[in-house]
């Protein structure tokens, strides 16, 4: 506020000075003078609102004296300050007016009322609450409504503690604004006219938000309607009438509308150069004065990019509305800054260098990849894999060349022997691992001094506006501070967090990570003291479950991983420690029942679980319990404990920061956490992230800190320095090695038998091949109708899911057919088996015995049917393989010897070549010795079944058994070469595999691995067709039935060649489908790689047949050292099965191509830029696939 006369003294000064365009002379223009009297060609210029706090100029007030002819001051709010004065009968400082009219909020009477009762001296100020947290928490009083006051000439600032009591310039007063700096803009008008705006007058900064468009959903609900157009940043600015004038510039605006609309700043306006007639789109030059409100110091609902609860994203690159509120955000501060010239005091030297630029940057590309046509495509589909995620995807030598200092082991780390209860002995290397583990959990920083968190920066009030004029300042308070990384603005010093107690075990998979951490946790228990236990007895249940926070479980270790391998972790356990000194709870499906909060609390330290083992599906259900419930105390789950340490097995599974399975485990508590994977980056370096943001590691973990110094450099070519911050932040936190590692002796780390690899052709069958070269050519159709319509990218989810009906046509082509179809035709099959004598799949000697008591049963005296006596002798010349000469080729034996509907024999192959020619002529097929009509349907195959106690190095399985022999003779079927049933169909790699199976000898056990259940549903059937016992490992399958696969699997012995009988004798057994036949153990293990793909011993088996390749071949590498890993005994050997001239061995190709794709330093260089290398990358992959 500012009095007519000192207006006039102010006027009668000297001239005004021509300065440089956006800065004033402070005896040129004074923004702050009122409206009334003062003419426009003087400089001065109205203010609608206080440019400051509201506070008056004392300097001002006293520079020349007071004329009583002047009327009063009566401000814009009303507040008259000489009836004011008249009225309470004694001057009064113009500090004190200004802090009753804030308490008053402007109301004369009020505001007398107060000063006379003494009661406006109690005030309301600022009182941060104190934290160590890397977000500060400021407790502030909320903003009052702003007043419509004429602006003073001082703003507000901090202070330091020894300034004087009675300086003028000093407050203890909280202001809802503080002055930061000024900028100028080159604004345009939007209308024309005269006199509406002259130099020197103060024009208002305004926003008025466009209602977004509605559209009626589901139930005529209205909804917003989504759209891909950029947001609203129109900016106005109005002069003292309200009238609009025109806008600020869209550069300008984009951050302007940000901090106004976000409540950040206000911003005043003074025109510094307008033409005297204004037509629309003239530039008009404005100095906007910045202000920082006093909520904007207040903690924010912004929470780390990732953390929001909302629904799973499946691409990454879909911006949620509060990562782009913060993502505005920052660089609205970024740019104002700037703008101002306001530069930090102090900043953590990590961030110094280029820290503007970066942020900008990831903002810039991330408003980018919002539009891009890749991102709305993507955004289209929901059926994508979940490793299409943000970022550009890593080469195999960029991961070498990343893990090369993590893997830089030092062999002379010395080693430690685990706790007294551990019984098990570790190798060396697992030795020197404990060591590591337990410095890493007891290293305990001690600052004498506090450090400011990295991520903050300090910035000092000014003490002057841009007119060099004092601003009033606060007592104590002359620093503030800022986080551009999350956008946060706080008053109190930030501290940096204790460093990360924990870390990320890479071992590679096989190594033992399991038993690793097994022994750290008998080796670092929590050290409570004893005598304060007694007095936490005493607490009562009820004062825990009361808590609003956490528990703390200092006895308790949690691990989450994967459903498959929690029983795995329970048995290795209870396998490692002695009787009675390891308390397991498997925190899973009915046993949930239990609180944690009283179970695992300190006052309970003779019961509480020392190992709580949960899955991912647990943690990520309970969070969204959790997230929903009010107080804590009212919840009992994994949320409302700290846990003593948190260990996340195969922690890749949280690699996408944004699934709900990543944030619930961010959001559990301990004070130690570890990751455990041997891929701690799967082919991009935001996988890496996930796992940092878990651990807490400053200040890594803040996402926009990550993006700024390492994605943005490396998706802008920028490869070696963004890696080399990535080993940087690998260094300290991972410790890795690799079964190729070998120690200073030359000898290998792990000892392992030999693995061999190999890839086994097939060929498929004419019937697939035509199936598959039908699809082949749709596929490539769109494929080239998208590349010539330029459309291939937004068509990439058509065209991908074409190519994965090529793959399953690789497997089976019943898999790509319609499911209700397929069901259909599989009821009509059984239908037809129940009423007809021929079946699908028949048993010879049921055959046999049928026609045998048929033809025995006829009448004595009657004639006997001589079809069933020819049926019952032909059935026993393929019993005992008596078949003679083929009739067609005259091949003595017949090969693979068929039977039609009316038994006769002949070659399968002549047979069905035979019954082709007949249909290719035109003819109808009839059979070649009776003549009867036939069809493909009514040959069968015979098949002879693999003894279920001979290997077929023992003897020969085609052979009949004598009658004298006590072993049951093999079993043999008679099965339809062209079922009706279309899941009994075999397939060309189904053959493949029955074909490598009966080859192996029985003793040993085997693994088949496929990424499709489908599959594994067909290739089960086969092996019971077969007469092979086989077990189902895959995610439909509850847990309990899982760990009894598993059991059952790994309970068989291997026993060498003489001691079969014996140990067949001490075997579980599997029903067999052939009662003549003796029960044979399971040997084989059929599993779908995403259930059984990683975490599982299954060290028993040594043979692993891979039925489908999957894109990155590291996914089949976790599957193959399953059974590759540390315990195996005996030579491994991999099948991959891939069918030849398909889209298979492309996938094989491509694979390799990426692996060749780096430069001389193991790592990608040149290019564009990121996202055009990216499409490029792809289109070429896709061409690779079509070719």
């Amino acid at each position: 506020m500012a009095t007519h006369n000192i207006a006039s003294s102010y006027l009668r000064g000297k001239p005004a000075k021509r300065r440089r365009f956006f800065v004033e002379d402070e005896d040129d223009v004074t923004q702050n003078e009122p409206v009334h009297g003062i003419d426009a060609s003087s400089g001065t210029a109205p203010s609608r609102n206080s440019s400051a706090v509201g506070f008056l100029n004392p300097e001002a007030s006293s520079s020349g004296p007071c004329d009583t002819t002047e009327p009063a001051v009566v401000d814009e709010s009303g507040f008259d300050i000489d009836l004011f004065a008249s009225i309470v009968g004694q001057p009064v400082d113009l500090s004190t007016i200004q802090k009753i009219r804030l308490a008053a909020k402007d109301d004369m009477q009020t505001a007398i009322n107060l000063y006379l009762d003494g009661s406006w001296e109690e005030e309301n100020v600022i009182r941060p609450s104190s934290t160590l947290s890397s977000t500060p928490n400021t407790t502030v009083i909320e903003p009052t409504e702003e007043s419509d006051t004429e602006a003073p000439d001082l703003m507000v600032v901090d202070t330091a503690e020894d300034d004087v009591e009675d300086d003028p310039n000093i407050t203890t007063a909280n202001p809802e604004f503080r002055y930061i700096g000024a900028f100028g803009v080159g604004a345009w008008t939007t209308r024309s006219g005269t006199n509406l705006v002259k130099h020197g007058e103060s024009v208002y900064i305004e926003r008025t938000k466009l209602q977004p468009s509605m559209k009626y959903g589901r139930g005529g609900k209205p909804v917003p309607r989504t759209s891909n157009q950029k947001g609203d940043v129109i900016t106005r600015f109005t002069n003292k009438n309200g009238e609009e004038i025109g806008r600020l510039p869209r550069e300008t605006a984009e951050w302007v509308s940000t901090l106004i609309d976000q409540k950040i700043c206000r911003f005043e306006g003074v025109c510094v150069f307008a033409p005297d007639r204004i037509r629309v789109n003239d530039t008009i030059y404005l100095q906007l004065r910045c202000f920082l409100l006093r909520g904007a110091f207040q903690q924010k609902s912004f929470t780390a990019l990732g953390d929001e609860n909302g629904p799973p994203r499946l691409f990454e690159e879909q911006e949620t509305s509060e990562e782009k509120a913060l993502r505005l955000r920052q660089v609205a501060l970024v740019k104002l800054f700037g703008e101002i010239n306001l530069e930090p005091t102090s900043i953590n030297e990590i961030t110094a260098r280029h820290k503007k630029e970066g942020l900008l940057q990831a903002a810039e590309m991330s408003e980018k990849s919002k539009y891009s046509p890749t991102s709305t495509s993507q955004q289209n589909s929901g059926n994508e894999s979940s490793d299409d995620e943000d970022g550009e995807k890593l080469d195999e030598d960029q991961l070498d060349a990343l893990y090369q200092k993590a893997q830089s082991f030092d062999f002379s780390t010395p080693e430690m022997e685990p706790g007294s209860d551990f019984i098990l002995s570790l190798r060396k290397y697992q030795k020197q691992a404990l060591h590591w583990l337990l410095g890493k959990e007891k290293h305990v920083q001690r600052r004498e001094k506090q450090s400011m968190h990295p991520l903050w920066e300090e910035y000092s009030w000014p003490t002057k506006d841009m007119d060099d004029q004092p601003l009033l300042r606060v007592r104590n308070h002359d620093k503030f501070y800022v986080n551009p990384y999350s956008g946060e603005l706080s008053l109190e010093f930030p501290v940096q967090e204790q460093n990360c107690l924990g870390g990320i075990l890479a071992d590679e998979m096989g190594l033992g990570k399991t038993i690793e951490m097994l022994s750290l946790v008998h080796s670092h228990r929590s050290e409570v003291v004893k005598p304060q236990i007694a007095g936490f007895e005493s607490l009562s249940a009820m004062s825990l479950i009361s808590s609003s926070k956490p528990v703390p479980a200092p006895y308790t270790t949690l691990v989450v991983a994967p459903t498959s391998l929690l029983a795995q972790w329970e048995s290795e356990a209870m396998k490692a420690s002695k009787p009675g000194s390891m308390r397991v709870l498997v925190y899973y499906g009915s046993d949930k029942t239990a609180d944690l909060r009283k179970l695992c609390s300190i006052s309970n330290p003779n019961s509480a679980p020392n190992l709580v083992i949960t899955s991912y599906g647990v943690v990520r259900s309970e969070h969204s319990q959790f997230s929903s419930r009010s107080p804590v105390g009212s919840y009992g789950g994994l949320f409302s404990v700290d846990f003593f340490r948190v260990i996340l097995d195969e922690a890749h599974y949280i690699k996408n920061r944004a699934s709900k399975t990543a944030r619930a485990c961010y959001d559990i508590k301990g004070t130690h956490r570890w990751a455990l994977t041997g891929t701690p980056i799967v082919n991009r370096l935001e996988d890496l992230f996930s796992l940092v943001r878990f651990l807490k590691v400053e200040p890594w973990s803040n996402f926009s800190f990550w993006k700024t110094f390492i994605t943005v450099p490396f998706e802008s070519k920028d490869c070696v320095c963004a890696l080399n911050v990535v080993q940087t932040v690998l260094e300290p936190l991972v410790l890795r090695r690799t079964k190729t590692m070998k120690t200073p002796e030359g000898e290998a780390l792990v000892p392992l038998p030999p693995r061999t690899i190999t890839i086994s052709e097939v060929e498929l069958s004419t019937q697939e091949r035509e199936i598959y070269d039908l699809i082949f050519s749709r596929a490539k159709r769109t494929f080239n109708d998208n590349v010539a319509a330029g459309t291939l990218l937004k068509s990439y989810t058509t065209i991908f899911a074409q190519i994965l009906r090529l793959r399953q046509t690789c497997c089976h082509p019943v898999l790509t057919r319609n499911q209700a179809i397929v069901a259909e035709e599989e009821d009509a099959a059984i239908a037809s088996d129940d009423i007809n004598v021929f079946k699908d799949d028949m048993d010879l000697q049921e055959l046999i015995d049928r026609f045998t008591i048929s033809t025995s049963n006829a009448d004595p005296d009657g004639q006997q049917d001589p079809t069933h006596k020819f049926t019952t002798h032909a059935l026993q010349q393929i019993q005992t393989e008596s078949s003679g000469e083929c009739p067609i080729c005259t091949d003595e034996p017949m090969v693979d010897p068929a039977v039609t509907s009316c038994w006769h024999s002949a070659c399968k192959k002549c047979l069905v070549e035979y019954v082709q020619h007949q249909r290719d002529r035109g003819k109808i097929p009839r059979c070649f010795s009776c003549r009867e009509t036939i069809t493909i349907r009514d040959i069968y195959e015979v098949f002879r079944h693999k003894s279920p106690i001979q290997s077929p190095g023992e003897g020969d399985l085609h052979n009949g058994t004598s009658p004298t022999s006590s072993s049951p003779a093999p079993r043999i079927s008679l099965r339809r070469i062209n079922p009706l049933s279309p899941t009994a169909q075999t397939s060309a790699k189904i053959q493949a595999l029955i074909s490598h199976l009966t080859k192996l000898p029985s003793n040993d056990k085997v693994v088949v691995f496929s990424q499709f259940t489908s599959f594994l549903d067909l290739i089960g059937h086969q092996l019971t067709c077969a007469g092979i016992s086989h077990l189902r490992f895959d995610g439909s399958i509850s847990q309990t039935s899982r760990a009894a696969v598993l059991a059952k699997f790994c309970s068989v012995a291997v026993a060498d060649d003489k001691d079969d009988d014996d140990e067949d004798k001490r075997q579980s057994k599997l029903p067999s489908s052939n009662n003549h036949a003796k029960e044979s153990p399971p040997n084989v293990l059929l599993i779908s790689l995403r259930a059984g793909g990683v975490g599982l011993n299954l060290t028993t088996a040594n043979h692993v047949f891979m039925m489908d390749p999957w894109w990155s071949f590291a996914t089949e590498a976790q599957a193959i050292d399953r059974v590759h890993r540390m315990g195996q005994l005996r030579d491994v050997t991999v099948t991959r099965f891939i069918v030849k001239d398909s889209i298979e061995g492309r996938i094989l190709k491509i694979q390799e191509r990426k692996m060749m794709i780096a430069g001389s330093l193991g790592l990608r260089v040149g290019g564009n830029g990121g996202e055009e290398e990216r499409k490029k990358e792809r289109i070429e992959e896709l061409r690779l696939l079509f070719e």
